[in-house]
């Protein structure tokens, strides 16, 4: 998806920026600064409120969300150790005592299945099950 801000002083013509749900997801789940950058005439606010509650608070994860361990591996020593070539995230929020894990994929290069044994499930379990006493 692109989105257009026409007028644009730095740019000759249209200025279009690229993948905007996925860089307002990546904004989220980082738990980093989120501000839209468009102009005021061309926000999306159907996008921007995917961001926020009504009153303007920031939904976010209780953590930002962090590479799955498998993809150091594979970054460092290649395809001959499995994991992702790609981005794969994990992060999970809490509200009110109940927790819930999240997964994000993006740019994959390959297929790659995420298991119960994975590093995504232990990190939740070590970080939420064995924190709250939850099961």
């Amino acid at each position: 998806d692109y989105a257009s801000s026409p007028g644009n002083p730095y740019q000759d013509g249209e200025a279009e920026a690229q993948a905007v749900e996925l860089n307002a997801l990546v904004s989220s789940l980082s738990r980093g600064p989120v501000t839209p950058g468009d102009g005021i005439d061309y926000m999306n606010r159907d996008l921007i409120m995917r961001a926020c509650d009504e009153s303007g608070r920031l939904l976010h994860p209780s953590r930002p969300a962090l590479n799955v361990d498998a993809t150091f591996g594979r970054r460092a020593f290649g395809s001959s150790v499995p994991g992702p070539e790609g981005e794969v995230w994990s992060t999970w929020t809490t509200v009110h005592h109940s927790s819930w894990g999240y997964l994000f994929s993006a740019l994959l290069q390959e297929d790659y299945t995420v298991t119960t044994l994975s590093e995504a499930r232990r990190h939740f379990e070590a970080n939420i099950i064995g924190r709250t006493g939850a099961s």
